[in-house]
């Protein structure tokens, strides 16, 4: 009895504790003029208590006695914090954020977007981790997200190309792809597939370079639409700039010792959701044949032609290429067995597996009030929805800077290293082992793919396809079974890769600053691609090496200082560029000797090869200014002059200026339109040059040994013109940018 007092009487007593644990917060949210907000979310900080105004603007809930401080929020205001007690009133100012944004412009300058006379959108970068996807490249995840911004991307192979145009093509050239600029390093995004997979006659896609991103590390993506906007950033600025910056430590105040590990993880899984819809009612081939076998008779399936004109599915007895294979890989000991004419039960969805990729990333910052240094790492693993494709990803980046005491230099640096191993990209097009050709063009509509998987290769080595020459001649005629197709005639490709910058800045005075940077970019990137023996085309191995360095050396000199009512900013520098690319190529001839060896030595005849090197550099001198008044007008100028190594002497030099003003006439209506939070017109005029590749300047002799017994070299098939001129391109704009009602409703227009 005594215990059972005890035990209600502790009872009792951690009831009441538990209630003093919790404290009633109440009051009214106002807006800046003082009327209740219907709606705005109030919670108690560091959880996920919390409740809505009411129609008077009122809230009541019970939070914990450890909360100190409550967040409130509504769409078109300012965050605010209160203490958490009973009947506060909590004041909410408008959001002027959007208005004040600063964005990322050329070089890396930070402006208010406000007045800048040019289109200019910025994304945070948690945007592209949103649809990671484990296929897709990850400036896809752009699409829809910026205006004028298309990317037409591949059809879902591991690290497809994606092409990206900002406004449209505006280049006869064909490249019409926007510069990818990584915390101030221009990034190689190009794609070096061949020509037969651009016309879709057969080859790999091996997607573009700018894929190499990592979306773990990216705090925010600017895009900068058009000559007007890109124009200090010459020649490869032609069709726009996408800029992106990552992440760095940061400390977010006194109280913050600036140090944070940060670990995500994610699994994506993807499956083929769309295929053509095909007919199950007939067969391949014409007809039957009739067969003999140790002395039976065989009805069998015309194998040796790859279309579906068959017999209707009757449920017909048969000797099918599945029966004749087994038979044969046993040793032909006995008869073979039969099967039914029907449509198959494993058609070619089950051809097709579950894509699934794990993303892990791991990063660790640090910051003082004069350094701070990040660490990230991530590693992806990816198994592809076609039989034997994987890709794997390895990233490191290292970002750090320091201040010296007086804050006036800084010492700073951006280094990211990439790792990437795929292996069984789709091929393309017409090819010999495009699966999806042979599925829907060239193929038999009885075929189970539970069969062919478990039956592609006889005991010899050999292939067992359905495709045969005949009853007694296991060869193929014209299609590989699929599983051979993936399993024995599939590439792999590598892809190591460096870039990043480092640099010094010095603040001369209050509104003067010096900055030197040198920007790398370099990669190796190795392609192997075979065709085994007892393929139906020839057997065959292929090497690919491309190397590439590019060198940024970067000086610029950057003022910015306000008189009075007026505003001035200017910035003069040079940009030092240099590029050597390297092509490494060889192939064999005739087919291989040995199965399963792939090198160039089991060439049959003598292996071909070839290697080109090619050098390029452009030495730049820019400028540009701003003047604003009142943060109400504003008028930006700019000029740029290259020198080119790719065209003539006596035009290899070229200028281009641009000119861009803004209006902001909503400063004048504040008082007479409430209604109106921003209003913007702007105009601008710019030019933007171009030049061309190395090498297109003088005819060029090219090795040849197919005329005569006597090898010799023979001019080029493209004619070269050494009068060649820089590309000009030429851009008006006008646009007109909005924001209504405290910012909930905006616009922005540009022509």
């Amino acid at each position: 009895m005594k215990r059972l007092i005890l035990l209600l009487t502790c009872f009792i007593i951690g009831m009441g504790l538990a209630i003093a644990q919790d404290k009633q917060v109440s009051g009214t949210v106002t807006d800046e003029t003082g009327e209740p907000i219907v709606g705005a979310s109030v919670i108690a900080k560091g959880t996920t208590i919390g409740r809505a105004t009411d129609t008077n603007g009122k809230f009541v809930f019970t939070v914990p006695t450890s909360v100190k401080t409550l967040v409130v929020k509504y769409v078109g205001y300012a965050d605010a914090e209160a203490d958490a007690l009973e009947n506060v009133t909590i004041r909410l100012e408008p959001d002027t954020k959007t208005l004040g944004e600063v964005v990322v412009t050329a070089l890396g300058i930070s402006r208010e977007k406000k007045a800048l006379g040019y289109a200019v959108q910025e994304i945070d970068g948690s945007e592209l981790l949103k649809t990671r996807g484990g296929l897709n490249n990850p400036v896809n995840a752009l699409q829809g997200k910026i205006a004028g911004l298309q990317i037409l991307s591949s059809s879902g192979s591991i690290g497809g190309s994606s092409k990206v145009l900002i406004r449209g093509v505006k280049s006869i050239s064909g490249n019409n792809q926007p510069l990818f600029v990584i915390d101030g390093v221009p990034i190689e995004g190009a794609d070096y597939n061949s020509s037969e997979t651009a016309r879709g006659a057969g080859g790999y896609d091996y997607g573009n370079l700018i894929q190499d991103i990592n979306p773990d590390d990216i705090e925010n993506i600017s895009v900068l639409k058009g000559p007007n906007a890109s124009a200090l950033y010459g020649s490869r600025a032609t069709n726009g700039v996408i800029m992106i910056t990552t992440k760095k430590g940061t400390k977010t105040g006194k109280s913050d010792d600036g140090f944070g590990i940060t670990f995500n993880t994610s699994i994506g899984i993807e499956k083929v959701s769309k295929l053509p819809k095909l007919q199950r009612l007939y067969g391949g081939g014409y007809d039957f044949y009739d067969i003999e076998i140790n002395g039976k008779g065989y009805q069998y399936p015309v194998y040796e032609e790859d279309v579906s004109w068959g017999p209707r599915y009757e449920g017909q007895n048969i000797v099918s290429w599945y029966d004749l294979g087994k038979w044969e890989a046993g040793g032909k000991i006995g008869d073979p067995t039969t099967s039914k004419w029907q449509a198959p039960a494993h058609d070619i969805e089950d051809f097709f597996e579950t894509g699934i990729s794990f993303v892990n990333s791991l990063s660790m910052s640090q910051a003082t009030d004069r350094s701070s240094a990040r660490i990230s790492y991530t590693n992806s693993d990816l198994k592809g929805y076609l039989p034997n494709s994987t890709q794997q990803k390895n990233v490191l980046n290292v970002a750090a800077s320091t201040k010296s005491p007086n804050k006036k230099l800084e010492l700073f640096t951006n280094i990211t290293y990439l790792n990437t191993a795929t292996k069984g990209r789709s091929e393309t097009g017409y090819g010999d082992n495009n699966v999806m050709v042979k599925f829907v063009q060239w193929g038999h509509r009885e075929l189970d793919m539970n069969e062919l998987k478990s039956l592609y290769k006889y005991p010899d080595g050999s292939q067992v396809t359905w495709n045969r020459n005949a009853w007694d001649d296991p060869t193929p005629a014209y299609s590989n079974n699929p599983y051979w197709s993936r399993n024995m005639c599939y590439e792999n490709d590598t892809r190591n890769r460096v870039y990043g910058n480092v640099g010094l800045s010095f603040e001369i005075t209050d509104y003067l600053k010096f900055q030197y940077k040198t920007n790398l970019d370099f990669f190796v990137d190795k392609q192997y691609e075979r065709n085994a023996v007892y393929s139906q085309e020839e057997s065959h191995y292929k090497e690919i090496s491309r190397q590439q360095i590019e060198l940024n050396h970067e000086f610029l000199l950057q003022f910015n200082k306000s008189v009075n009512e007026f505003s001035y900013s200017a910035n003069i520098g040079s940009n030092l560029m240099s590029r050597n690319y390297e092509y490494v190529y060889g192939e064999t001839v005739g087919g291989l000797v040995l199965p399963e060896f792939y090198n160039l030595s089991n060439s049959s005849s003598l292996a071909r090869g070839y290697n080109r090197l090619t050098k390029k550099a452009i030495n730049s001198l820019f400028a540009s200014g701003t003047i604003g008044y009142k943060s109400l007008i504003y008028l930006d100028a700019s000029i740029r002059n290259d020198w080119s190594s790719t065209l003539p002497k006596e035009n290899n030099s070229y200028l281009y200026p641009s000119v861009t003003g803004s209006f902001i006439f909503s400063e004048l209506l504040k008082g007479s339109s409430p209604w109106l939070s921003f209003g913007k017109v702007r105009l601008g005029y710019a030019q933007v040059g171009s030049d061309t590749d190395p090498y297109q300047i003088k005819d060029i002799y090219t090795f040849n040994n197919s005329i005569s017994s006597t090898p010799g070299y023979i001019l080029s098939n493209t004619k070269r013109n050494p009068n060649l001129k820089p590309e000009i391109t030429t851009s008006y704009e006008a646009g007109l940018e909005a924001a209504f009602f405290k910012n909930r409703l905006g616009f922005e227009v540009t022509l």
